[in-house]
């Protein structure tokens, strides 16, 4: 999980895409969160804000990516 974080992070700052990123630990559990900016050859901006929460112990992961277009973002 930490190293699918560390080369998601590093490809959208590689575009000049990211906005932040970090990394929490609480337990077991550790938690990658990065947000992004990217633009489609049409023009429309989309923010994506990607999570990966990796339990340690069971070396499990869940992925969440949630997308809109930038207009609506912090609805």
């Amino acid at each position: 999980a930490e190293e699918l974080a560390r080369t998601l992070i590093q490809n959208a700052e590689q575009k000049k895409m990211l906005i932040r990123s970090g990394k929490t630990t609480k337990g077991v559990f550790d938690f990658y969160e990065w947000e992004y900016k990217s633009t489609s050859k049409d023009g429309e901006v989309t923010m994506s804000h990607g999570l990966i929460i990796s339990n340690t112990e069971t070396k499990t992961f869940y992925f969440c990516l949630f997308e809109s277009n930038e207009a609506s973002w912090k609805e």
